[in-house]
């Protein structure tokens, strides 16, 4: 993990983005072409308040010209490594939570949010 102050002022999606990246660098080949691209999606769409995204299955096929069937399957491959959990919600979207069981990108959020006044 990078040292914290790389991280100052920096939105959450970048957090997330770059500790994905680091995360692809230390597990080469174990993800999908179309995991990966959909996790980068998902960063996008972090929210900087709240650390979730919730992107509809749609949407993230419409981003990368994918169908929603491989969207549904890169899901799938990322939380079984532990990259994302998924929360149903009603509104026909899933939430998102990056890094779940990493506490390291919790404290970075978290630290992020206070580095921007939140």
């Amino acid at each position: 993990m990078k040292h914290l102050s790389n991280y100052e002022n920096r939105p959450f999606s970048i957090i997330v983005r770059d500790k994905f990246r680091e995360w692809l660098r230390s597990n080469p080949g174990k993800l999908s072409p179309a995991a990966r691209l959909v996790m980068l999606s998902l960063c996008e769409y972090a929210n900087n308040r709240t650390g979730l995204a919730w992107p509809s299955a749609s949407t993230l096929s419409e981003d990368n010209d994918l169908t929603r069937s491989s969207v549904f399957n890169a899901l799938r491959q990322l939380e079984e490594y532990s990259l994302i959990r998924r929360k149903n919600r009603k509104e026909n979207t899933n939430q998102y939570r990056f890094f779940p069981d990493d506490h390291d990108i919790s404290r970075l959020y978290l630290e992020s949010l206070v580095d921007r006044g939140g």
